[in-house]
């Protein structure tokens, strides 16, 4: 009897250790999807941080400070993209202009003495590494596309959350008390609600 006793206890060690395994296997497997929801999460945060103030002090309704909060922050990040993106195009169009006439100028010092011939044989192979860095630019432009998506994963999560804070939120009575008690922005809950209702 005792052994039958032992041969379970033993089994269930190896099927919760079989289990917390299993669970290590999927939130590994899952870990991006999970990083991509904390980061909808915060952001979400961020929104209803910056759209509650507004809300309260022009009397705009919720929803109406959400969707200008998210108009202002698209302005500004396409405003920085903007001027951003131009003085990278300047500096860019100043590289390329300069690039190839100090490229010329090497060459030509470097023909000029021993070594630099050699180290201009040595460096004649370099063609092929060159070649081998464009091929990869399509896994580049995949990466990058790739994040660009996550990014908007995120941001559409985020004002999903943002618009509905309440329905996310599990209330600590009934249904019906959570919608008469009111739900805070920024994930705070009204005063009504921590009083119990």
């Amino acid at each position: 009897m005792a052994a039958a006793s032992d041969h379970r206890v033993f089994i269930e060690r190896i099927v919760i250790a079989l289990a917390l395994v299993a669970l290590a296997l999927v939130l590994w497997t899952l870990s991006s999807l999970l990083i991509l929801v904390f980061a909808a999460i915060v952001v979400a945060i961020v929104l209803n941080a910056l759209a509650g103030p507004l809300a309260r002090h022009t009397r705009l309704s919720e929803g109406v400070a959400l969707v200008l909060v998210v108009v202002a922050l698209g302005v500004a990040l396409v405003a920085a993209g903007w001027a951003f993106g131009a003085q990278l195009g300047r500096e860019l169009r100043t590289l390329q202009d300069t690039l190839p006439a100090a490229w010329a100028a090497l060459q030509q010092r470097l023909a000029q003495s021993d070594l630099g011939s050699a180290l201009q044989d040595s460096v004649g192979g370099l063609g092929d590494a060159v070649s081998e860095v464009v091929s990869r630019a399509g896994t580049l432009a995949m990466s990058f596309g790739g994040g660009i998506a996550n990014l908007l994963v995120v941001l559409v999560g985020a004002v999903y959350l943002a618009a509905q804070p309440c329905v996310h939120r599990r209330p600590r009575r009934s249904p019906t008390a959570a919608a008469r008690c009111g739900c805070g922005w920024a994930g705070r809950p009204s005063p009504c609600w921590r009083s119990g209702c």
